[in-house]
């Protein structure tokens, strides 16, 4: 899927206009741009655009998959990892290209978008952690956010499989305390804290884990203190 870009002739806005014949759904498209046109005032072009962003996605954003145009309009640093303007629509998601195919660097869209916004607004407030952003070459491997809090010993991964974000805690030395306070979560067979959830509830439940972290680190903190005092 083409996020259009004039310097490739077979996927550039000169082509959408045309009504490729190709294109099945061609007519649909062009009433895209044409309700888009319409909203655009000749004397003021980049105003009305900027009008039109800010209003925000306009009806339902289902389909090809849920969110996408709410995220794309939301978080326009996503278009800059797609060098050529390219996304794939695949395995119930859509993965960023930064060529034209997923056997080259690629990312999945819930899982960098999640990633910038926990980069840009809450990374400030968490100084123990280190995160970090697993993109992808190998076509089926799964794209990754790393949170490590090294003071604590813990890795925190995120990963999307189909319609489903999975969260998993790994610590080098089991906290059963942790475990208590994280009543959401399950604990596997290796000791591993899972969670499954909705892309759009992902968010929320890794700001909760990293509230429980700043008290138990408070909490040791508070410990060593008494001890020394």
């Amino acid at each position: 899927m083409s996020l259009l870009d004039d310097s490739d002739r077979d996927a550039s806005w000169r082509r959408l206009l045309r009504a490729d014949t190709r294109v099945a759904d061609r007519e649909a498209r062009r009433d895209v741009v044409q309700r888009v046109l319409a909203r655009v005032n000749p004397q003021d072009p980049i105003g009305s655009l900027r009008a039109i962003v800010a209003a925000g996605v306009q009806g339902s954003d289902d389909l090809p998959v849920p969110g996408l145009r709410s995220r794309l309009v939301a978080q326009p640093s996503l278009f800059k990892y797609c060098e050529r303007r390219m996304l794939r629509l695949e395995d119930g998601s859509a993965f960023l290209l930064s060529r034209t195919q997923r056997n080259g660097y690629h990312v999945d869209l819930y899982i960098y978008d999640l990633y910038l916004r926990l980069k840009s607004q809450y990374s400030p407030q968490l100084p123990l952690t280190n995160l970090k952003l697993v993109d992808q070459t190998d076509t089926y491997a799964h794209s990754q956010i790393q949170v490590r809090v090294p003071a604590l010993g813990l890795t925190l991964t995120v990963e999307k499989h189909r319609a489903t974000m999975q969260l998993r805690i790994q610590q080098t030395v089991a906290d059963s305390g942790l475990a208590a306070q994280l009543t959401s979560w399950t604990t596997d067979d290796s000791g591993i804290l899972c969670r499954n959830l909705p892309p759009a509830d992902a968010e929320l439940a890794i700001l909760d884990v990293f509230g429980v972290l700043r008290l138990t680190e408070t909490g040791r903190n508070d410990g060593v203190i008494k001890a020394l005092s």
